[in-house]
């Protein structure tokens, strides 16, 4: 039945599946279906692969999941797929935060660190808050794991500060 609807009809479906984990596999069925056998842009052939790296991450195939980060890397690294500027940087920012998320799962907080650090820079550098707030927020998260209390109290007030400046009332509760 897949091969009988439309590609934007699959990416829809794989928008409303992503939200439930039950359905995992077979939403990373109907994206690899989509990847294969659709004519779709760069940048949702990108949101494809984050979705399908997240849902991997949580079905603990770390590296499965890296290897989609790495090809979401390649495919904005690639200049002759004219993607623009700050859509790379947000792209680079984005696949920095999927590493660090895949890494904190595993308990590895140094590389986790190293990953929300440099994406935090990468959003700044193209002034998105929300980014900068979701980075700031897991590495206070982190730092609280690990005893570090001054550190986390520190990144996590600069969290709710973008958290606030940005309107959103859930993050900066969680704060």
């Amino acid at each position: 039945q897949i091969e009988t609807h439309s590609n934007a009809t699959h990416i829809r479906v794989v928008n409303i599946l992503y939200q439930f984990t039950r359905f995992n596999s077979n939403t990373i069925d109907m994206i690899n279906h989509v990847q294969n056998h659709a004519e779709i842009t760069y940048l949702k052939l990108i949101w494809l692969k984050q979705q399908k790296a997240d849902m991997l991450r949580w079905m603990a195939s770390y590296a499965d999941a890296e290897k989609e980060i790495a090809e979401i890397q390649n495919i904005v690294r690639n200049p002759q797929n004219s993607i623009p500027a700050e859509e790379c940087q947000h792209m680079k920012g984005e696949c920095s935060y999927l590493l660090a998320d895949n890494a904190r799962i595993q308990n590895k907080y140094p590389q986790a660190t190293d990953f929300y650090s440099k994406s935090q820079i990468l959003f700044q550098t193209i002034e998105s808050k929300p980014g900068q707030a979701k980075c700031l927020d897991r590495l206070g998260e982190i730092y609280k794991m690990q005893g570090k209390y001054n550190e986390a109290v520190q990144v996590l007030s600069n969290a709710r500060d973008l958290y606030k400046a940005i309107g959103d009332q859930r993050g900066d509760a969680f704060c």
